[in-house]
């Protein structure tokens, strides 16, 4: 007989890390189709996700930091082929 085991849930800092890491890839797709978007739409839509089991207000204020940030940083950049390194990103904001 199998013994269930419970999996370690993981420190808040490492979700937040990886729900940074997520959201500047979500980001910058959702960009290249529409540059116009604003930070708050952004982060309506990548909240909407199901893949984050974080309260709303965390996710909420995460991506909006995020998607800031990253409107600030492709400004200048080709228009659909935006591009930022997740990794670069959330330690700059200081998620990861």
């Amino acid at each position: 007989m199998v013994t269930p085991t419970l999996s370690m849930p993981k420190p808040k800092e490492k979700l937040v890390c990886g729900l940074c890491l997520w959201a500047v890839d979500a980001i910058i797709d959702i960009l290249n189709d529409d540059a116009g978007i604003s930070a708050g739409e952004i982060t309506a839509i990548v909240c909407a996700a199901d893949d984050w089991n974080l309260t709303a207000v965390i996710c909420n204020t995460v991506v909006y930091i995020v998607a800031e940030y990253v409107i600030k940083e492709v400004e200048g950049q080709v228009l659909h082929h935006f591009h930022l390194d997740p990794e670069e990103v959330c330690e700059d904001l200081d998620f990861c």
